[in-house]
């Protein structure tokens, strides 16, 4: 499990341990790419980490999602979802050494995705 840390801020200055309850969280932890079109999206330069990609609605028609670990929709597959079947999150915790590309397809309707990754 990843190490997470939640800095609480009170008017734009993180709390030094005063006990003060503030109204905004910031976590750091996985950043989100939502995807929900058909089309070939890098969504990382260079090496980092796949978490999960969630399944936020199915697609309709031929509809696939094929990751790479890569800088264009072609090279190394990290991953070729069924994205036709189910709602659902898929854990990969896996990591990529190139970049992160993430290629969609659709005929009918793509699948609505979340990427989760750092």
């Amino acid at each position: 499990m990843a190490n997470l840390l939640t800095v609480h801020v009170t008017n734009g200055v993180p709390d030094a341990g005063t006990g003060n309850v503030s109204t905004i969280d910031t976590l750091y932890g996985y950043n989100p790419t939502h995807l929900n079109t058909v089309g070939t999206t890098t969504i990382e330069s260079g090496a980092g980490f796949l978490h999960l990609i969630a399944i936020n609605q199915t697609g309709q028609g031929s509809s696939t999602c094929t990751v790479f670990d890569s800088l264009s929709g072609s090279g190394t597959v990290l991953a070729v979802l069924n994205t036709l079947s189910q709602i659902t999150s898929i854990l990969y915790d896996i990591t990529f050494s190139t970049g992160l590309t993430v290629v969609v397809t659709g005929t009918t309707q793509p699948p609505d995705l979340t990427v989760s990754w750092r």
